[in-house]
C-alpha cells in the first residue's frame, strides 16, 4: 500500500490532496487490486472519493475480485 491508498482508507482529503499535488500516482493498486479510490469507497469517505475522481482516478478499473469503486461501494 501506498501513502494515498492510506490517507483514502482513513479519509484523510487533505492529506490525499497533498501527496497528489507532491506527485503520488493516484493509479497504483496494492497486491489485492485496489487502488486509492477503491479504498475510499470501502470506507465511504465521499470528500476523499470526490478528490480523487476530480484527479482522474479510474472509476472503471476493477480489483483482484473484477469489482470497480462503484460496485464496491
Amino acid at each position: 500500500r501506498t501513502s494515498l491508498s492510506y490517507a483514502s482508507m482513513a479519509g484523510r482529503t487533505s492529506t490525499a490532496r497533498y501527496l497528489l499535488d507532491k506527485g503520488a500516482d493516484i493509479h497504483v493498486k496494492d497486491d489485492e487490486g485496489n487502488s486509492s479510490l477503491i479504498y475510499a469507497t470501502l470506507y465511504a469517505h465521499q470528500e476523499t472519493i470526490k478528490l480523487l475522481i476530480k484527479r482522474g482516478a479510474d472509476v472503471r478499473a476493477k480489483d483482484s475480485r473484477g469489482k470497480t469503486p462503484l460496485e464496491t461501494a
